[in-house]
């Protein structure tokens, strides 16, 4: 993301911790940041990092930090975009006194041991912009706040929990696949619904650190996790001849009735999640596996749509199943 969107981040991590994120409180610790990393601008091991001023950080561009020069107006230079990461990242770690994050400058960790961190006084690198911006995004994650973009798959995600909670009433009323915890890997801040199903509320550490559009990422995971639990729910657990020609029986009706539906995306491609779950076990010969492809389309991206659409070809089969109850 761009040093705008990470700014924006940043004000919404203030506005949501108003008792500890005072403006009064951001000054005097963005200050006392400048003066530990000015205190050190001569030492033999700090390397090329640039010099910060509070003329610099001022203008930066970053509301919250517009009031620390009291007032003073001299020359100063434009502070790189990840100066100003660094210097929001430390002002959220010292102010919230989160002991599991690293400073994202080096010489914040005596700021840290003037307020009592003893946690909080290794001295540290001077971090990258990539890294800052996953602590932002923890933050953020923390305080429940997400972007839009997160904001749409998430609550697409709680709509997918809900027609999994439908096609478990009517298609697995024993809880044999659909079990509470079959979806344990699905990534759902509080605030959203899951239906009753164990998630993740933290994000997982395979998306923290993937690459990519984040919510490209989060959407094709949940949505594969939820996936692999329908696919799992039309092959049933029996894996014998018989269970195999049921299954083969079950795919060409639910074919039949929902032409309009099918075949399924299915295709996964930023590689957060291995694979959507396939019984490999029926697949014995062409017939079966041309069969197979007319519910699940190996070459269509898994989307929202893709995996809304088996859900309501479970519900519509077993609808039909049930003399359209």
């Amino acid at each position: 993301m761009t040093l705008t969107e990470n700014i924006s981040k940043f004000s919404r991590i203030v506005a949501a911790h108003p008792d500890k994120l005072t403006p009064e409180a951001i000054n005097e610790t963005v200050r006392a940041i400048i003066i530990a990393d000015t205190a050190h601008r001569l030492d033999e091991d700090r390397g090329s990092y640039e010099h910060v001023g509070l003329q610099e950080l001022a203008k930066s561009g970053i509301k919250e930090f517009s009031g620390v020069c009291l007032g003073q107006k001299s020359w100063s230079m434009d502070m790189s975009a990840v100066m100003q990461m660094r210097f929001m990242c430390d002002v959220l770690t010292l102010l919230l006194a989160v002991d599991d994050v690293d400073l994202a400058m080096r010489y914040s960790a005596d700021v840290a041991k003037a307020m009592g961190q003893r946690m909080r006084t290794k001295r540290v690198n001077y971090l990258p912009f990539d890294i800052c911006e996953r602590i932002l995004d923890y933050y953020l994650e923390e305080a429940g706040v997400s972007d839009e973009a997160l904001k749409t798959v998430f609550e697409q995600t709680s709509r997918l929990l809900e027609g999994l909670h439908r096609v478990q009433l009517v298609a697995d009323k024993d809880k044999l696949i659909i079990k509470s915890d079959c979806v344990s890997g699905v990534w759902l801040p509080r605030g959203y619904s899951s239906f009753g199903f164990d998630i993740s509320v933290k994000i997982p550490s395979k998306l923290n650190s993937a690459e990519g559009d984040k919510a490209a990422v989060v959407a094709e995971y949940n949505f594969a996790c939820i996936m692999d639990v329908l696919v799992r729910a039309v092959a049933r657990t029996r894996t014998d001849t018989t269970a195999c020609m049921l299954f083969v029986s079950r795919i060409d009706e639910m074919c039949s009735l929902s032409r309009d539906l099918v075949p399924v995306g299915i295709k996964l491609i930023l590689g957060v999640h291995p694979h959507v779950y396939c019984p490999t076990h029926f697949l014995i010969n062409d017939t079966i596996r041309v069969m197979y492809r007319r519910l699940f389309d190996e070459t269509a991206t898994i989307s929202f749509e893709s995996v809304d659409s088996l859900e309501q070809v479970i519900l519509r089969y077993y609808g039909a199943r049930n003399g359209g109850a």
